[in-house]
């Protein structure tokens, strides 16, 4: 395969729609399988069901970011395909892990100590988007170090992924919060307001975190 079409197929539409498949597609499975194995009802024995449908969850991610590193390294004709296996296990699955336990102990400080000091809508901005960055860089930045990525361009994998991730999350949120789809609002509950919401923000996110992965890679000649 020639250099010309190794970056042809690491475009950053060919790598959005690859980080959408298989992330937020690990991120789907993982979160349902978690759900219907977890358990609300307080006690050791669903204590124990929900740290098994965490680990569950967080297994599905981490075998769906092996598949997404092993086709990115694919791409750029990465030569050691084993170090990248590692890097697509613990990038997004441990992040969405920290993330997730973040925000709930967050959650329970702005929102349930604040008093309602703190529209419910705009914490969850405040949570979500800062959560979208850190689990797109730090997946970013792990992929870099296993496609052999490093100094000026890890750094900017990192960053810019960062960024395009949580700036469309912003979006996503902002346009949903002026359509009538506000987090918190009188009967958001009833058509899952929260759940929509950060459904399409995490599509949006992959989407643009992965055109930016896309297209970082594709400026440097690929490994041999």
């Amino acid at each position: 395969m020639t250099t010309d079409a190794l970056r042809t197929s690491t475009s950053p539409a060919s790598v959005a729609l690859l980080t959408v498949g298989y992330l937020f597609g690990g991120l789907v499975v993982g979160i349902a399988l978690g759900t219907v194995i977890g358990s609300p009802t307080p006690g050791v024995f669903h204590m124990t069901r929900n740290v098994l449908a965490g680990v569950i969850a967080v297994t599905c991610m981490s075998i769906a970011g092996v598949a997404w590193s092993r086709r990115l390294a694919y791409m750029v004709a990465a030569t050691d395909r084993r170090r990248a296996d590692w890097a697509g296990a613990l990038s997004f699955g441990p992040s969405v892990l920290v993330a997730g336990l973040v925000l709930t102990v967050l959650e329970q400080r702005v929102v349930e100590r604040g008093g309602g000091s703190v529209p419910i809508h705009i914490a969850y901005g405040m949570l979500f988007v800062p959560a979208a960055f850190f689990v797109a860089s730090t997946t970013a930045w792990i992929i870099g170090a296993g496609l052999r990525r490093r100094g000026a361009e890890q750094r900017s994998l990192a960053l810019t992924t960062g960024l395009a991730a949580a700036g469309t999350y912003f979006v996503v949120y902002l346009l949903m919060d002026l359509a009538g789809w506000k987090v918190g609002a009188p009967n958001a509950g009833k058509r899952a307001t929260m759940l929509v919401v950060t459904g399409l923000g995490s599509i949006g996110a992959a989407l643009a975190g992965g055109a930016a992965i896309g297209a970082v890679l594709g400026r440097n000649e690929p490994d041999s």
